[in-house]
Formats: structure tokens, sequence, C-alpha cells
């Protein structure tokens, strides 16, 4: 999945969002999603969530939180620098006794 821009609108304080993904659930997600409020970037119970819950999207799927985090980066309510600094989050996981929070 790739999201190549989160745009703010200029008459209102929402967010745009272009995706690109080969998943049809995330698609279908992602054509649904149309803007996104400055209200829904402050609390867990969003459009984001909602809508990932109304198309059925895996419970460990990262997109709804890459969304909303992209989203706050361009409201400047995070640091693009610590985003920067941070480059990517990820999911591993092991087999057996090899498993480890965090990464």
């Amino acid at each position: 999945m790739k999201m190549e821009r989160l745009k703010k609108q200029e008459s209102t304080r929402d967010y745009d969002r272009v995706i690109e993904t080969s998943c049809q659930v995330i698609s279908d997600f992602a054509s649904k999603l149309v803007n996104l409020p400055m209200k829904d970037l402050l609390c867990y119970n969003n459009k984001v969530h909602r809508l990932a819950d109304e198309c059925k999207l895996c419970p460990s799927c990262l997109v709804p939180c890459g969304i909303i985090n992209a989203a706050r980066i361009e409201a400047k309510l995070i640091a693009k620098s610590l985003a920067l600094r941070e480059k990517e989050i990820s999911i591993k996981f092991l087999e057996g006794d090899d498993f480890v929070a965090g990464g």
C-alpha cells in the first residue's frame, strides 16, 4: 500500500488522501474515505476507524493508523522531523520462542 499524498483542503480544515493498493479491501476502504475532518484526528472513535470496521479490515491492518498519523503530520499535530527520524514502523511475526514485542 502506498499513500501518495494527504493534502489539506484550503477552504476547510479537512484532509484528502490518495491511496494506491493491490488489496481489494483497502481499495474499497479508500474509495469510501472521501475526506478526513480535523476533529477525527483528535479522537480514537473517528471516521477512519468506523469505516475500517464497516469495510471489514483485518484488526491488525496498519493502514488506518498510517492514514491518521499522516494526517496528523500534515496538520502539524506530530512533528515531521520525528516521523522522518523513525522512517518506518513494522510488525514482525516470529515463530516459537523468538517472539519479541516492539521492533
